[in-house]
């Protein structure tokens, strides 16, 4: 296997057609005996993480436990969900743009930031998409980009919750809730635990009927995992579960909000 280290991203850039970018390698590892080529991301300084007038960025070569050490001021259930994302080993090593360049939607920590409203930055051009675009672009065959950067303002209020056989266990149902913006119109919702990403929505909020917003929630959450079966649970208990969870995580922003 041939090993490439560029120093700039112009030149990661120019080496995407000829190999496969490394990050924490945590994915790649298992494929090691398969790749004729990887492209070193570590000396480009994509590892920052600060918070600058009220929008945290977190560079995409930040490790999950970087994350969880940070004196920035994250969520502690974005916290919670990198606990929960992988065991401390991996945590040292798995970097957060190869999580989103590889997660799938059971991903507690994908599910999060899905809730966050993020923009991700891309090279060549610094690009800023949302994340329903950065999935697009994900899922081609042709990747002639890198994730630089994602970042997100502070939530206002946020929540998460899921249910899992065990504590520590990948969740069989998560779902994650914030208010992003100030003037407090809308709640952002995403639900994980199936599927090949996250799905997430906006919801307006009614301040004077707040028991319709609820019910509008579980009811779009259950619909979006009536199909949500496989071999770790069923679709009937998927769906009921997320409506339930999502409920509840929208009941907690309200009150906190």
């Amino acid at each position: 296997m041939e090993y490439l280290r560029p120093k700039t991203i112009d030149e990661a850039l120019e080496l995407l057609s000829e190999g496969i970018p490394l990050a924490g390698g945590t994915q790649l590892t298992v494929e090691r005996y398969e790749l004729s080529r990887v492209i070193d991301l570590q000396p480009l300084g994509l590892d920052q993480l600060r918070e600058q007038d009220g929008v945290v960025h977190i560079g995409a070569m930040t490790t999950l436990q970087q994350l969880m050490a940070t004196e920035v001021p994250l969520p502690e259930r974005l916290k919670e969900a990198c606990r929960s994302e992988a065991a401390w080993n991996i945590r040292n090593q798995a970097t957060l743009g190869g999580l989103l360049m590889s997660a799938d939607g059971r991903s507690p920590l994908l599910t999060v930031l899905a809730a966050l409203d993020p923009q991700l930055k891309l090279a060549p051009g610094e690009e800023k998409v949302n994340l329903a675009t950065f999935f697009k672009r994900r899922s081609s065959k042709v990747r002639n980009f890198l994730l630089l950067e994602i970042f997100f303002n502070k939530p206002v209020c946020f929540a998460y919750d899921f249910v899992a056989r065990a504590p520590m266990d990948i969740p069989l149902v998560s779902a994650a809730a914030a208010v992003v913006s100030r003037d407090k119109e809308s709640v952002q919702i995403a639900i994980g635990g199936y599927g090949e990403q996250p799905i997430f929505w906006s919801e307006i909020l009614d301040a004077d009927d707040q028991a319709a917003v609820l019910s509008a929630v579980a009811e779009k959450a259950k619909q979006r995992f009536e199909a949500a079966d496989d071999a770790f649970a069923s679709a009937e208990y998927r769906a009921e579960i997320a409506g339930t969870l999502s409920r509840r995580a929208v009941s907690e922003v309200l009150e906190a909000c």
